[in-house]
Parts: structure tokens; sequence; C-alpha cells
């Protein structure tokens, strides 16, 4: 949607035909290499070195596998280097794609026994087909390594489990998990790397790597999904109530909202006790996409027509509607929720793909949120203040208000 800064109308109906996520060019690179690798990309070496290699040459020690550690399955890449290695690298066999995904993040499991600060363990990308390499910046790190944020490299001294002389890797209890976010690298083709250097004095046992995974992170809401964690680590656990999803959510997450119908839960302010007041509501920067089935491992995937995915303060799932423009009426909807969707504070968020329907903005007074009042007499669809909020893909109907029935947008730079 575009430019709807300032609306006050009743009733908004906006659909895009076209996907936006759905990508339609090949970069130039990817045309040259037709085997690049695609999201999610799942690397555990129970095949070989297959997606994950040696260079042809260069390397002082070569990565081999390994069956006498694993994280998972029964074999691991591991290098056992020796004094004075210039460098002993594991490179992706091919580029990645990220030209399409919002939020993908590389992951892996690891044991990073070699001498403290001296012995070093890189993990680097490439965005110009594998010509230069730079290090994962500790800005993109969300790990728990002790020191990765100071020296942007891994060695025994990143977990004190490792130890510090020269134990030998436990492989029941020393693997550690790394997580780096991707998105500096968006719209690039890029291919990964990890690299070990050694000095000329002690050496430990070993560099130990599995299960590395590139992968299109989110949390996942399904309210069909009783049965899992509820946790929204996948759809399997996902989320049943979407705003406990976006109450446990992290800064810049995507939230995934597979097909069905939700109702708010909770209002804005945390102690109104009257039901009209529980609205879906958002303060910090947050992407909201609807229109999933529930498997999707890409956004692009996703299909907002054929996968409806509602937002509605139809508590009583009675509305009736009838008429069109001046002679629009909207019966039973004296229990619905003032509003649907709220959103303050947020200086990069989205909403998109989903219908808002269901509220009813004729109450009086305010509820707080915030640090700001919002009225229950305006937008009983969409409510946003001071936040700059992009809204795409949505059906906004059945909302009903004494001011703008469909949004309300104050003090903001939408698009």
């Amino acid at each position: 949607m575009s430019s709807i800064s300032g609306y006050s109308g009743p009733e908004i109906k906006y659909e895009q035909a076209k996907n936006p996520n759905v990508q339609t060019q090949l970069s130039e690179q990817h045309l040259l290499s037709p085997l690049a690798h695609t999201l999610p990309l799942n690397e555990g070496f129970e095949s070989g070195l297959v997606k994950f290699n040696n260079p042809a040459s260069g390397n002082t020690v070569d990565w081999a596998i390994s069956t006498d550690y694993y994280h998972s399955g029964s074999q691991s890449v591991r290098n056992q280097y020796t004094n004075s290695n210039t460098q002993n690298i594991l490179m992706e066999t091919d580029i990645i794609d990220l030209t399409g995904p919002g939020n993908a993040y590389l992951e892996f499991w690891h044991i990073a026994k070699t001498e403290g600060t001296w012995d070093k363990c890189y993990v680097e990308v490439s965005i110009d087909g594998g010509t230069n390499y730079t290090s994962i910046p500790a800005s993109a790190y969300q790990g728990s390594s002790a020191d990765y944020a100071s020296r942007q490299y891994f060695h025994e001294d990143s977990y004190a489990l490792w130890g510090t002389q020269g134990e030998t890797p436990n492989n029941a209890t020393w693997w550690k998990q790394e997580k780096f976010s991707l998105a500096a690298y968006n719209s690039n083709n890029v291919k990964i790397r990890f690299r070990l250097t050694s000095d000329g004095s002690l050496i430990r046992d070993s560099w130990i790597i599995d299960d590395i995974k590139v992968v299109e992170l989110a949390l996942y809401v399904d309210k069909s999904k009783t049965s899992g964690a509820n946790n929204g680590t996948s759809w399997t656990d996902a989320y049943t109530d979407l705003q406990v999803a976006l109450d446990n959510a992290n800064l810049n997450d995507q939230v995934w909202v597979a097909a069905g119908t939700y109702y708010p839960t909770s209002s804005p302010d945390g102690i109104s006790t009257d039901p009209r007041d529980k609205a879906f509501h958002i303060s910090s920067d947050l992407k909201l996409y609807g229109g999933f089935i529930g498997t999707e491992a890409l956004l692009s995937k996703r299909d907002w027509v054929a996968n409806e995915t509602i937002l509605s303060g139809d508590f009583g799932a009675n509305d009736v509607v009838s008429g069109i423009g001046a002679s629009l009426l909207i019966e039973n909807n004296t229990e619905n929720a003032y509003h649907v969707f709220m959103v303050k504070s947020v200086t990069s968020g989205t909403l998109d793909g989903f219908t808002i329907s269901g509220g009813n903005a004729n109450g009086s007074s305010v509820i707080q949120f915030s640090g700001n009042q919002f009225f229950r007499a305006i937008a009983g669809g969409i409510y946003v203040r001071f936040s700059s909020f992009i809204l795409g893909n949505l059906n906004v109907k059945g909302n009903s208000a004494n001011t703008a029935g469909g949004i309300f947008i104050d003090h903001t730079n939408n698009n």
C-alpha cells in the first residue's frame, strides 16, 4: 500500500495481484551457477563433503569426515591442524541465493579446540563469488561466545567448557551452537567458508563442525498446532496465540502466521478488564506476514489469497454485513473489539497478507498504550500512532467506527 498517511475514511480494501516476494529475475551470478544453493540449506556431512568441501588447492591441512565426533547423525567434519598453518579452509561448494529472503541466518554446531587467541577459527562470507572474503561482523553474531564480539573468531577460550590445556573434546557435552544474522547480505549471492589459521607454537586437538544451516528464521503462529511445544520455533511447535508470539518476539523478528481466524486475547495497557479493549498490539519493530499454509520454509512461498489469514475483532463470530458505501450496515457487533490492530512507536515494521475485520470503535474515552492515548471511537480496523509502518496486501473490511472505520494513521510516516 502506498501513501495512506492521514487516511480517515470508513474502510479500505487493498489487494495486490502480484506477490512482491517472488523473485522473477535471476542475478548474473545465479545464471552462471545453475547449481546454486537455495534456502533452506542443510549440511550434516552424513553423505560426506557435499555442500562444503576443501578448496582445490591452498590448504595446509585439509578437512576430513570424522566418525569420532558428531552433533547429530554419525559424522561431522574435522580439521586436525598443525603448526604454522596459513589457512585451512572449508568452503561452500557454490553460492547461496539471498536475493529473496529478508531474514536469513547462518547456524552451525562446533567444537573449536584450538590454542586460545593464537590458533583462530574464522567464519567468513564472500559477495563476489568467492574472490574476496570478510569475517561476519560482531554486530551479526547472536551466539553466546565469551569474546566473539571483540575478536571475531573462535578458539578454546570462547567457552570455558572447552578448557585451556590439552583436553580431549567430549562429544557428549562440548558441542556449541552459533548463530549469525545474514541480513547485511540481503540482495546478494554469497559464499560461506570456515577458515582455521595457527601460529608456530602450541597446537590443540582440532576444529570440528556439524549441522550447518542457512535458513530464513521467523516466529511461527498456527492456531491449529495445539499438540506442539507452543514456542514458535517451527511450524510444528508454532504459537497458537498471535499476541503471545508478538509479546515474545525480539526486535526486527519476522512473525509468520498460518491461515485461519485469530482473535486478540489481551488489552494493550495490560490493565483493562473490558473485553472490548482487547486488540492485537505492537510497540517494537516487527514484521508480520500472513498467508501461509503452515509448512513453508520461505517467505516467498506464501499465498495470502489462497491461505486467508484473518485478524478479527468479532468475538461472537456473528457479524452480519450488508450493503455498501452509504448503505453499509454491520449488525450484531456490539461485543466486538474497539480496535483490531494497534501500533505505537514502531520505527520499521510491516503488516502484510492479512484480512482485518470485525473492529467496532464506537466507545468513549481512551485507552493508554505505550505512553499515548488511543481513542475508543477511532479506527475499528487498524490504529497507528507515531510509527513508520508498512501496510501491504491487506483486505480491511467489515469494520466500523465513529471516525475512520478501517484505518487511522496519526503522526506517522507510513507506506
